[in-house]
């Protein structure tokens, strides 16, 4: 069963892009699983390596409807049983999606949340243009969709029509807790020494991610506060962290809510074990927020709001608490947080480590989604045998 995952970029699993990591880590276990593996990417950087997977990249043409004639040369080289792509808002996409509907070869689509309703909200004229041009006709083409929960898989069918939504959420990496510094946020900021810390990870999309619901729900109860400082952490998003500094700045929260930049990489995992509690107050989500996975893993107490992906985890698993993403909702749910003994918390870390652990595998994944393409091929092969024309995308 060759499979080859085609972006547009590298996948990159240290970088700020969820769907990068998405790639890497299931191209990474499926080739662990004995299958051959290759990840096609659309960059002029050079390639990162991918466990045993095959990597290479291909320099794009000028042209956002045109594809690397060396792309194709490799594709009719390999052969491959099934071509996986990622997002459907990309014109290359639907374009190599019609050259593989003329060889035959079935493809999968992993939407990465870009069919939620939340999502086709942003920017809805272009969406709805651009699915009614070609998105809707390169969803329906594909043999299978690549869901991350039940809730997408509804989402997806008004676009995909029959073909099948195969379910398989996002998992974790295996970081080793005896490898992490939970000291190193403390020693970069003196000031937190002896204060409890609320630590944010993501992009600071203030409306997207809830944090200035945040901001003003540590105004309004700043003097059940005073021993906590709030830490949020991630790249700007289009220029919005400045009128959220502003915020903080007019409501005089300078020492309770703190901005330090990007963590990436180890800093990234070292900054999530300096916190005692893990916040993700966002309006909504698409997908599986890796923060949240990242935090549980880490036995990281969390607050998340009923927007996240996350709500049935926290229903079944007292790992956390549950919030309406609102300035009351978020105010109480820190104010319980802020309240909470250090045993509790550790309970409530230690609880959600051990569930996390049972539910989110990125090899169950990849297993998934190896039986997934084995069926595809098997299909594909018996209407070939049946003298079925393969249908052209």
């Amino acid at each position: 069963m060759k499979v080859i995952h085609f972006l547009h970029g590298r996948a990159n699993p240290n970088g700020t892009n969820g769907g990068d990591r998405v790639i890497y880590n299931l191209a990474k276990c499926t080739a662990e699983l004995g299958a051959p593996v290759f990840v096609f990417g659309l960059s002029d950087k050079p390639p990162l390596a991918i466990g045993r997977a095959v990597v290479q990249n291909f320099c794009p043409p000028g042209d956002p409807f045109s594809l690397p004639a060396a792309l194709t040369k490799e594709l009719q080289r390999i052969k491959p049983d099934v071509v996986h792509f990622h997002g459907v808002y990309t014109p290359r996409n639907a374009r190599l999606a019609q050259w593989l509907g003329r060889q035959g070869i079935p493809y999968a689509v992993s939407p990465h949340g870009g069919l939620m309703p939340e999502v086709l909200s942003r920017g809805r004229i272009r969406k709805v243009m651009y699915l009614a041009l070609l998105g809707r006709t390169f969803c329906r083409g594909a043999a299978l969709i690549h869901c991350i929960s039940e809730a997408e898989a509804d989402a997806v069918r008004p676009f995909c029509g029959d073909v099948p939504a195969i379910v398989a959420p996002h998992g974790l990496e295996g970081t080793r807790l005896e490898s992490l510094d939970s000291g190193a946020l403390r020693r970069q900021y003196p000031k937190l020494s002896g204060k409890r810390v609320f630590g944010f990870l993501g992009r600071l999309d203030p409306a997207h991610k809830g944090l200035d619901l945040v901001v003003e729900a540590c105004a309004q109860i700043r003097s059940r506060m005073s021993n906590t400082v709030m830490i949020l952490a991630g790249p700007d998003w289009k220029n919005r962290t400045l009128a959220l500094r502003r915020k903080v700045a007019k409501l005089g929260l300078e020492e309770t809510v703190l901005f330090v930049g990007p963590r990436m990489g180890q800093d990234k995992f070292d900054f999530l074990a300096s916190c005692d509690v893990f916040i993700h107050p966002s309006r909504w989500e698409a997908g599986v927020p890796f923060s949240v996975l990242d935090a549980l893993e880490l036995a990281k107490p969390c607050l998340v709001s009923n927007g996240s992906f996350f709500g049935h985890f926290f229903r079944q698993h007292a790992a956390g608490v549950q919030v309406v993403p609102t300035k009351e909702g978020i105010a109480e749910g820190l104010q319980y947080m802020a309240a909470a003994s250090s045993e509790r918390l550790e309970a409530m870390g230690a609880t959600g480590r051990q569930a996390v652990l049972r539910e989110f595998s990125w090899e169950h994944s990849a297993q998934k989604l190896l039986q997934a393409y084995d069926r595809t091929h098997s299909q594909q092969s018996q209407e070939e045998r049946r003298g079925v024309a393969p249908a052209i995308a």
